[in-house]
């Protein structure tokens, strides 16, 4: 049925734990918060604050399930965590051969399962490619066939192909289909019903659907640091060491979980360069950066300012251009403090957690015929949840 936003407000902060009412909901920030929901039309949303439902909405009267994307990728982190504890993997540094023999072989045989989670394997994962082996009959033998870019542990490349790979290891590991360990070991117990998953010919699990409402409370599950409603579901070490920096090339990525940071400085200056001269990139490329030098902070390097430099379809061409190097448009200063947790997938589906305020929220938006990334990618959404508490 509809959700009726003013109703669910109206009660929900008249009936605020006192705990809650100590940090103080920021009531114009939460209504600023569902004005940009609306205007870049999200399709569902969700906010919790301890643990407690403060604002739901469906654009629809059915809470219909819609692909999460990468969300899909810290889902699959935890399932990794439970494989570790139920002694179905040893490590994260376990050879990723012992489950595909095939890799036994070459460089692949140094990939671990480690090198899967935190996207230093070095197997292509160019975008160019991407429609082809996602539209593949078995897109894990695809995936298993990919050739490296790059030796393991080397480079930072956000890779798809090796988040195939781990499902179809999780698979392997436990001795049933992936979805179905992720479905007993995460979502039975979390209760997490209003889902469907799409596999490839050869039913790998290829991506999930699902919704707002039922996202949050895997983010209440990291916010409880493994516990929910009384029951330990993910072992609260596998959590810490998950949502730590995972390799020392993007400090803001954990193992398969980002990690947000208090403050972010995006920089272009001597340090930068040298690392693209340090690249073998062509100084012709290397002069365009010269044109972004400067200090922007807590905003990227604007799409306008990237479309004057690289021109109109300036993504497409740092991808062809500098891969598998593709540095992400500047390097990064992260304040030591973090003050949250996110998980997030493409067009702008979003899990945000902030632990010191008791904060989770989720968001979704369908991929329509009327979308703009402009907008409609909303990457201002964690900002509007972390003011939502004062």
């Amino acid at each position: 049925m509809r959700i009726d936003i003013q109703l669910i407000l109206l009660i929900t902060l008249c009936t605020v734990s006192t705990a809650t009412a100590q940090r103080r909901i920021n009531k114009p920030a939460l209504d600023s918060l569902v004005t940009a929901c609306g205007e870049s039309h999200s399709a569902n949303y969700a906010l919790w604050v301890d643990g407690k439902e403060i604002l739901s909405h469906t654009q629809t009267k059915i809470d219909t399930p819609l692909p999460c994307h990468s969300i899909l990728k810290s889902i699959s982190s935890l399932a990794v965590g439970k494989l570790i504890e139920d002694g179905l993997i040893d490590s994260i540094d376990t050879p990723v051969y012992t489950f595909y023999p095939e890799w036994k072989q070459g460089y692949k045989k140094y990939i671990t399962v480690r090198h899967l989670l935190n996207h230093t394997s070095g197997i292509e994962s160019q975008e160019s490619t991407m429609s082809d082996w996602e539209d593949a009959r078995d897109i894990v033998q695809v995936a298993l066939c990919t050739d490296l870019v790059s030796l393991p542990g080397d480079y930072f490349n956000y890779n798809n192909k090796a988040s195939i790979l781990l499902l179809g290891l999780i698979g392997r590991a436990s001795g049933v289909e992936p979805n179905k360990y992720i479905e007993q070991k995460i979502f039975a117990p979390l209760g997490i019903t209003n889902f469907e998953w799409d596999f490839d010919d050869a039913k790998n699990v290829r991506g999930l659907s699902t919704t707002s409402s039922e996202l949050v409370k895997i983010g209440q599950l990291v916010l409880d640091k493994g516990v929910w409603k009384g029951e330990r579901i993910v072992s609260e070490e596998w959590l810490d060491q998950s949502l730590k920096p995972a390799q020392p090339y993007v400090l803001n990525c954990g193992l398969l979980w980002w990690i947000i940071p208090e403050r972010t400085e995006y920089i272009v200056d001597d340090t930068f360069i040298e690392e693209l001269k340090g690249a073998d990139i062509p100084q012709e490329l290397i002069d365009k950066f010269e044109l972004l030098r400067g200090r922007y902070t807590e905003v990227n390097i604007s799409n306008d300012k990237l479309e004057e430099v690289f021109g109109k379809n300036w993504e497409a061409f740092l991808q062809e251009e500098f891969y598998p190097y593709f540095p992400a448009r500047s390097r990064r200063e992260y304040s030591s403090e973090v003050i949250g947790y996110k998980a997030e997938g493409w067009l702008g589906q979003y899990i945000v957690i902030y632990p010191e305020k008791h904060i989770v929220a989720a968001r979704m938006v369908e991929n329509s015929e009327t979308y703009r990334s402009g907008t409609d990618e909303m990457r201002d959404f964690e900002k509007y949840v972390y003011n939502v508490v004062q």
